[in-house]
């Protein structure tokens, strides 16, 4: 048997120290080492790692004892770890200092893989625990998030999507994740459902959502989303396309609503527009985004009289009256915006607005209207 003691040494910013010993008693040589590791970088071991996770820059260091024991040529090799995990001092200013515990074993089967006993993680307005596998050819990781405060991941999420303006969201409740990770490490796929309570986006409140989300480094699609304010109700699917894990800007963006006999009076409270509707809804809005600046919706219905023209009517004059400014004080974007009547056989816009008759859609198509500018 041979002896080691003091063992001592840096990596990744940080340090070990321990002993060992090599019994040759057996066909093959044993190996048991039993160290202890302080203060290595996460950031480090991030960008050894690779993939979806160096996008996220956490501020944290490792600190817990490791037992590492293998046979011959690192046949069997496990190695346990109990690691406590604490805010780094002097790290990026833009990473999220991170804190908790994590337990589990590392294998050589035959790429190194990680078996997460238990994890439990805390930021300053998030928490996370998961439990399972992850390795370089396969991962089988459950896990569960909750987000209390979005300003905490804005910078992130605004440099992920790319947006030249702030995102206008507001969490008034704790967002929640529920799912599980798959696949290699550089292609890792989460699969899960997304649930939040009362929050605001762009001026409209709502007091629920819950959504289904598939996501790949190429694409997230939303599934069986669902919108409640009140007792209006909206689902929706989407799918937005992505470039290795960031947004694919040159493809466009694809969102479909549907509302089947939902109350308007709920509706027009949530994206608060002044307009005097009651009844209820039934249609199916699309939405086609690309990089473009001109962006194209669709109002449908299954059958007449569920009120598509009106809600068509009311988006548009929502969207006119926030981006042109009424109060003199000159905010607003500006921007323009074409509502076109598809419905032919009993066209509405006209009264619905108060606009006097004129060439539309109808004389277009049968060239008593040769050009679009006479529209």
């Amino acid at each position: 048997q041979i002896l080691f003691t003091n063992i001592a040494g840096t990596a990744l910013e940080g340090r070990f120290q321990g002993a060992g010993t090599i019994s040759l008693a057996g066909s093959a040589p044993k190996f048991l080492f039993r160290t202890r590791v302080d203060d290595v970088s996460l950031g480090r071991v991030q960008e050894a790692l690779g993939g979806v996770t160096s996008h996220v820059p956490f501020s944290s260091q490792a600190s817990g004892p490791v037992v590492t024991s293998w046979e011959g040529a690192f046949r069997d090799f496990r190695s346990d770890f109990s690691i406590e995990l604490r805010p780094r001092a002097g790290d990026r200013p833009q990473a999220i200092p991170l804190s908790g515990h994590l337990n589990g074993t590392a294998r050589l089967a035959p790429d190194l893989v990680f078996e997460i006993a238990q994890a439990d993680l805390r930021t300053r307005a998030s928490e996370v625990s998961a439990r399972g596998t992850v390795g370089a050819r396969h991962a089988d990781l459950a896990l569960q998030l909750s987000i209390a405060d979005f300003e905490e991941w804005r910078p992130i999420v605004e440099q992920w999507v790319e947006s030249k303006e702030p995102i206008p969201l507001k969490l008034r409740s704790a967002v929640g994740f529920r799912g599980q990770l798959s696949g290699p490490i550089r292609g890792v796929q989460l699969q899960g459902q997304i649930t939040s309570a009362a929050f605001e986006f762009r001026e409209t409140k709502w007091d629920s959502l819950r959504a289904d989300v598939p996501l790949s480094p190429e694409i997230v699609r939303v599934a069986s989303g669902r919108l409640e304010f009140e007792d209006s109700k909206l689902h929706w699917d989407g799918a937005i396309p992505l470039k290795a894990w960031r947004l694919d800007s040159e493809e466009p963006l694809h969102l479909t609503v549907n509302a089947e006999k939902t109350p308007l009076e709920g509706l027009i409270k949530a994206i608060d527009v002044d307009f005097p509707l009651r009844g209820s809804l039934s249609g199916r809005l699309d939405l086609l985004v690309g990089q473009h600046e001109h962006r194209v919706g669709g109002v449908t219905s299954s059958v007449s009289e569920e009120g598509a023209s009106t809600v068509a009517a009311m988006l548009a004059l929502g969207l006119l009256a926030r981006n042109w400014p009424t109060n003199g004080n000159g905010r607003g974007t500006h921007r323009h915006y074409l509502l076109v009547d598809t419905h032919l056989r009993q066209p509405v816009q006209r009264e619905l607005l108060g606009l006097e008759e004129g060439p539309g859609l109808r004389e277009v198509l049968s060239g008593q209207a040769p050009r679009w500018e006479d529209v």
